[in-house]
């Protein structure tokens, strides 16, 4: 009876480790509760902040612009199947910044398993939202985790920290 008792008691907590291995939060970078989350998260504001060796795929532009060695990449929502077919040193990436501009942008899909298959060094993947999407569409709260979790396939992965940002234009 009690060798039974003990299993039921290690199945459960496996099950509950399991189950808590798959939740991953997506951060608000614009959230209050930020501030008490910013020693952790450092390295991620330095990647977006910090003048990095980066490659763009940005469709003003509609060019590229290499570094040798970039540890980030920043690429507009609808070039993003772009990112792991196009031919560069992808060994240090270590952020790719996806640029929210529309819907339509809304509508790509990235799979988690292989972005990690061809940037070995990806710790983060951040949503700059160039426009407030929930608001224009009165939604509410949870709406852009929602969002970004519809886009993502593979999810949760938790090797890759995922955060977000509203960077509207007034």
């Amino acid at each position: 009876m009690r060798i039974v008792f003990i299993r039921s008691i290690i199945a459960l907590s496996l099950f509950t480790f399991s189950f808590q291995a798959k939740s991953q939060t997506i951060i608000d970078l614009n959230g209050a509760s930020i501030e008490t989350q910013k020693k952790s998260l450092e390295q991620l504001f330095s990647l977006i902040n910090d003048v990095q060796p980066s490659v763009y795929f940005v469709k003003q532009e509609q060019n590229l612009i290499e570094e040798k060695y970039p540890t980030k990449i920043v690429v507009d929502g609808g070039l993003i199947n772009l990112v792991t077919s196009a031919t560069f040193n992808k060994t240090d990436v270590q952020l790719i910044e996806v640029r929210i501009n529309n819907d339509e942008d809304f509508n790509l899909k990235m799979d988690l398993n292989s972005f990690q298959k061809h940037f070995k060094s990806l710790k983060y993947i951040t949503f700059i939202l160039t426009y407030d999407y929930c608001l224009a569409k009165h939604q509410q709260s949870n709406c852009v985790e929602k969002k970004i979790e519809e886009i993502l396939q593979n999810y949760p992965n938790q090797n890759i920290q995922l955060a977000y940002l509203l960077s509207v234009n007034d």
